[in-house]
Order: structure tokens, then C-alpha cells, then sequence
């Protein structure tokens, strides 16, 4: 993970190594960014939606499920998704880390 500036072109650069969700690695760049915040800003963001790993929260995990779920299903669709997530499994799931849910949150979340 190297952010760095490209002096020819005066911009900043990502370059950054990860493991894919079949355990594979890959290596992915971007350039272009015209600051170095904005640079970290990007590969921070790219990592926490392109990693193999379940240690995030519910809510982190419904808002990458959400924009890669916009553009497959009709408008109407979403927002009743988003309408029951938000009112039935967000209030009492969405903090809890996805790999640290018990049966009994998901008995307690169903009574």
C-alpha cells in the first residue's frame, strides 16, 4: 500500500496489493488524484470494499450491498429494501461485526 507523488505530472498515486474474495492476490493502481488526502481517501475505500474478510459491521456491509444492488434491481424495489433494513435489521443488528453474530442476536432480532 504506497501512496506517493508522480513529479512529472504534479499528481498523487495509488499503487496497493490485495487479496480478492477467491484468496487470490491482485495488484490495482490509480493515478490522478490532486491531493494526498484525496489519494488515501480512495485507498482506504478500496480496500474496505475489496477484502476478504468479515470484520465489518452490518451497517458498512448493507451500504456496499446497497450500491451494488441500485443498478441490478427497479428503483421502487430498493428503496422498499432500504425501508425494511433500515427499520427492522439496522436499529438491532447494524453495529454488531458481521463474524461475531451470535444465534441469539438473530433469535432476539425475530421476537
Amino acid at each position: 500500500m504506497s501512496v506517493y507523488k508522480d513529479e512529472k505530472r504534479g499528481t498523487w498515486i495509488v499503487t496497493l496489493t490485495y487479496e480478492d474474495y477467491y484468496g487470490e492476490k491482485k495488484r490495482t493502481a490509480k493515478r490522478g488524484f490532486k491531493t494526498k488526502k484525496e489519494a488515501k481517501a480512495w485507498e482506504n475505500d478500496f480496500l474496505a470494499n475489496h477484502t476478504n474478510d468479515v470484520d465489518m459491521t452490518i451497517n458498512q456491509f448493507y451500504e456496499i450491498y446497497s450500491k451494488d444492488l441500485e443498478h441490478r434491481i427497479r428503483y421502487n424495489t430498493k428503496e422498499t429494501k432500504d425501508a425494511i433494513c433500515k427499520k427492522y435489521i439496522l436499529p438491532l443488528l447494524g453495529d454488531k461485526i458481521m463474524s461475531k453474530i451470535l444465534v441469539s442476536d438473530i433469535i432476539r432480532w425475530q421476537n
